[in-house]
């Protein structure tokens, strides 16, 4: 069975290895643990403290698609590297869309790739917003 890093490029593969490590410092500076779940098509980067997804890494032969939790706007991203997710992708979670084609890209997306992390430990309900929790409410 093929998962994603046997199908992606080699460029891409040490795209992927560059988020994974520095996520993965980042995390253990915060005393937490990245966990990298690989899928036929995508890498789900997990912290182990709030056992909640931060990151969705899909990489192909020419390049990486990164999926993060906090819409553009809240991300400082000088190089302009996010933008919006289409509807249909990332099943309403990812709010920010990086391609990456470099391992130079990769060096300024892992600054996107720790914000999306930090957004989550900042978070004490595991991500959910108030809004989102007082809709189901109403509905239910």
């Amino acid at each position: 069975m093929d998962n994603a890093l046997t199908k992606a490029g080699v460029e891409p593969r040490a795209i992927v290895e560059r988020l994974r490590s520095v996520a993965g410092e980042h995390a253990r500076s915060r005393a937490d643990r990245v966990r990298a779940r690989v899928g036929g098509h995508w890498i789900g980067l997990r912290s182990v403290a709030r056992d909640r997804v931060f990151a969705e890494v899909r990489p192909s032969r020419t390049k990486v698609e990164v999926f993060l939790l906090p819409a553009p706007r809240d991300l400082r991203d000088p190089h302009g590297l996010a933008k919006k997710v289409p509807p249909s992708r990332g099943w309403g979670w990812f709010r920010s869309r990086l391609v990456i084609a470099s391992v130079a890209d990769a060096d300024r997306a892992s600054a996107l790739v720790r914000q999306s992390y930090d957004a989550l430990q900042g978070r004490a309900d595991g991500g959910r917003s108030a809004r989102r929790r007082a809709r189901r409410r109403e509905t239910s």
